[in-house]
């Protein structure tokens, strides 16, 4: 029934608090902060997981076989674990605690530091994380980790040089997990894109490549998308057969290393490191034959590589390795050179195209998502062309291949010249002497 107006009373006023001494009281705690906070009391705690490493967490059994089918089966259901205290893990304690972490609060803390004393042991059990949520069926946690880890790897490798090593590292621990197909996908595009500094790890103590174990050094030697990295393959492979065997995550014996070595490097094309290199460090290291390095140097003789200068872009200056990557050069097509630079900020590829038996060029810039020239001109951007202007041989020289003169044919850049020379730095020499310092030979195969 409606109260009379003499039996209304009036209400106290209100004072912002939650009693009449002034007093405020706390504002309510997020459910995810309390719930953490209760697992700071043991007496709200009813079982402790215990990591691969020892370590202990505290955890609350059913907010865990909430969130998880797996841990719903194995802590309440016709399970040992569901009658024991500690429960023994396989993923280390730092993975436990982010995983419980995630149960109470529905996120993952992106502060990849909770997760180890340093960037090898992060990344480590960044990708044991990913690999836990997948088998407790966290789908999220999974997801969540998982671009975590590649973005961490993305700007170690723009601003902590140092650390470079651990791309290898999470790399090799994801390989063999099916589940982790994205976030080794996602690593294996950091090693192809950083490839000298992911493998070699330059100015650094440790190195990628050892901690690589033999399947994932196969596996990178036989990436057609790192075939163009010959130089940087090889050194990696050769580093990986001599490291001490102490330092070595995979216990190999020295023979063994030495042979898994020899086969890794047969798998790399050897015709695309600089000749210096062939005859030195490849040579020398016993991982292949004079047979094998002299045939090389033949193949570079015939095709090789091209030297470009003077171009009015300074990005498509520098040296272009000859590709034996496009399964089928078109009709008329002799050879395809190519190096990665960047055209008004954007990653390409730039490519020489020689066709029509050496008497034409063009210099194209594909993108560099395409790995190579596509021979289309809807996609591929030509930048230069021209054509044969006077062929020469040198005088009292031997050479496997004509010297090939070429002018550009738009006139923007007249400057510009092409000249495929043979191997031998004296031929090059007595060549470029012979011209004027205006004339100098712009594009030339290496010494």
């Amino acid at each position: 029934p409606l109260m009379s107006s003499e039996s209304k009373r009036k209400a106290p006023p209100d004072d912002g608090g939650g009693g009449g001494d002034g007093r405020r009281e706390p504002p309510p705690g997020n459910l995810g902060d309390d719930l953490l906070s209760s697992l700071e009391n043991p007496a709200l705690c009813d079982v402790t997981l215990v990591g691969s490493d020892g370590g202990r967490i505290h955890a609350i059994r059913s907010i865990l076989a909430a969130r998880s089918r797996v841990l719903e089966r194995m802590l309440v259901g016709p399970f040992r674990e569901a009658n024991q205290e500690d429960v023994a893990m396989d993923f280390p304690a730092a993975v436990l605690k982010a995983l419980v972490h995630f149960c109470c609060t529905d996120d993952f803390d992106p502060d990849m530091t909770r997760l180890g004393n340093n960037p090898l042991e992060q990344v480590r059990n960044g990708v044991k994380l990913c690999e836990a949520a997948h088998y407790y069926q966290l789908e999220k946690l999974g997801k969540k980790a998982g671009g975590v880890l590649v973005h961490w790897g993305r700007t170690l490798l723009q601003k902590e040089p140092a650390h470079d090593y651990v791309i290898c590292a999470g790399f090799d621990e994801s390989v063999e997990v099916p589940s982790l197909r994205g976030v080794y996908g996602a690593l294996g595009a950091l090693i192809r894109q950083r490839c000298d500094r992911c493998l070699l790890s330059p100015g650094c103590d440790l190195h990628g490549v050892t901690f690589l174990r033999s399947n994932t050094l196969w596996l990178l030697v036989n990436d057609p998308c790192l075939a163009g990295n010959a130089s940087s393959l090889f050194k990696a492979v050769k580093l990986w057969a001599e490291m001490d065997p102490d330092d070595a995550v995979e216990n190999i014996p020295p023979e063994r290393r030495t042979a898994i070595a020899k086969r890794c490097v047969s798998k790399i094309h050897l015709r695309l490191i600089p000749p210096a290199l062939l005859v030195g460090d490849v040579m020398k290291s016993g991982l292949v034959t004079a047979d094998v390095v002299i045939s090389a140097l033949s193949k570079q003789a015939q095709g090789g590589a091209l030297y470009v200068t003077g171009a009015g872009t300074a990005e498509i200056n520098g040296m272009y390795e000859q590709t034996f990557l496009i399964p089928d050069l078109p009709e008329g097509i002799d050879a395809v050179f190519q190096r990665s630079g960047k055209l008004d900020g954007e990653e390409v590829t730039f490519a020489v195209v020689v066709d029509n038996h050496f008497r034409r060029w063009s210099i194209f810039a594909p993108p560099k998502n395409a790995r190579h020239v596509t021979f289309n001109e809807n996609i591929d951007r030509r930048l230069y062309k021209g054509v044969r202007r006077s062929t020469a041989r040198p005088m009292g020289l031997h050479s496997l291949v004509d010297t090939l003169l070429w002018d550009r044919s738009d006139g923007k850049f007249p400057g510009l010249r092409i000249h495929i020379a043979p191997l031998m730095a004296s031929i090059e020499t007595t060549i470029s002497s012979r011209r004027s310092p205006s004339e100098q030979t712009t594009i030339y195969k290496p010494p």
